[in-house]
């Protein structure tokens, strides 16, 4: 009996590629609400209702609102890494900066509703110890930018005249900034937004010496 039980389970189980991809689909949709409404203000019957799944079905894919929210948030984290690689390959302060802008943007622009979700959201994500790991990244990719920013105060090529935080602060608020209104397909390519932003900045930190 328990062996024709479990043959049956298996044979309406769905396959594993059509249960990641609407696990996909169901994290996309939170995003899009999370970025839009605010995290607490949505429920699990709205994601339910956006993603055509009652919302006792989403606890096969999710077992909590929260859970989606760990989800979407791995993709901002793994910037640290990515961000502490750049900076460990030790090609210059200026090539270090203007590889941490074009990862920072292509990021930015391709994750829209995580960025928006990491900014809207930070005085929860702080107050909140199960998310303490997000203020951790901040804090991280703060410290990698700053010591790279500091580096090239070193080596003559970034303004030493200027407070580094607030110049950090306005690179991360350009970067951003392109999330709002950039499009793929649209008139300016990414590389073309990179190539002035990085322009941009440098011409308003680069000493004349560098």
């Amino acid at each position: 009996m328990e062996a024709k039980r479990k043959v049956s389970l298996e044979a309406v189980a769905k396959p594993p590629e059509k249960v990641s991809r609407r696990r996909d689909e169901i994290l996309q949709v939170a995003a899009e609400l999370f970025a839009s409404k605010g995290y607490e203000e949505t429920t699990i019957r709205e994601i339910g209702n956006a993603t055509g799944i009652l919302s006792g079905s989403l606890y096969h894919h999710f077992q909590t609102k929260e859970e989606m929210l760990h989800d979407l948030l791995k993709g901002f984290v793994s910037m640290v890494p990515e961000y502490r690689a750049i900076a460990g390959r030790g090609e210059g302060a200026k090539a270090t900066i203007c590889a941490m802008i074009d990862l920072g943007l292509r990021t930015s622009v391709n994750n829209p509703h995580i960025v928006a979700i990491t900014v809207h959201e930070r005085k929860f994500l702080a107050r909140t110890q199960a998310f303490a790991y997000v203020q951790t990244a901040w804090k991280d990719m703060s410290a990698i930018w700053y010591g790279v920013l500091q580096g090239g105060v070193e080596e003559g090529v970034v303004r030493g005249d200027l407070d580094l935080h607030l110049v950090l602060r306005t690179i991360n608020d350009l970067i951003a900034a392109a999330v709002d209104w950039y499009r793929p397909g649209g008139r300016y390519s990414i590389d073309t937004i990179i190539a002035t932003q990085i322009a941009l900045i440098f011409g308003g930190i680069e000493s004349r010496a560098g």
